[in-house]
């Protein structure tokens, strides 16, 4: 979900994870911690350790994970993306103009994917 702004992400959390996997054990690896209120059981790593496994309402007693959670409050308020004006935006653009190339040729593979892959597919889906 990295690669979707916040609002796509959310719709995408809210109809698949919420919506088509809820009966479905999920894992789910994220960086990206206004999720986790919404998870069962939460991790938290540091280190390559864990340090602690819990729901979300006790894991804010732990120190690390509360402190954890402040900074990303704060660092999530400095960077709203709708705090940006549209000025700026147009600025950036005509600064960017001539800057190079941005989209280069990619490789593409052809062939056929087997029936069994799209089957495994969709069995993973809940259906």
């Amino acid at each position: 979900m990295s690669a979707v702004d916040q609002h796509v992400g959310r719709r995408l959390f809210d109809d698949c994870i919420n919506g088509y996997l809820r009966d479905k054990l999920v894992l789910f690896v994220t960086n990206q911690l206004y999720y986790l209120s919404q998870c069962d059981m939460v991790i938290l790593l540091k280190d390559n350790k864990m340090i602690a496994s819990d729901n979300y309402r006790n894991l804010l007693q732990n120190p690390v994970f509360a402190e954890m959670m402040q900074n990303f409050g704060e660092n999530t308020e400095e960077n709203d993306t709708d705090s940006v004006k549209p000025e700026k935006i147009e600025d950036e653009k005509k600064d960017n103009k001539d800057e190079g190339k941005l989209i280069e040729k990619e490789d593409r593979s052809s062939g056929k994917v087997p029936i069994s892959v799209y089957t495994h597919y969709l069995k993973g889906g809940g259906f």
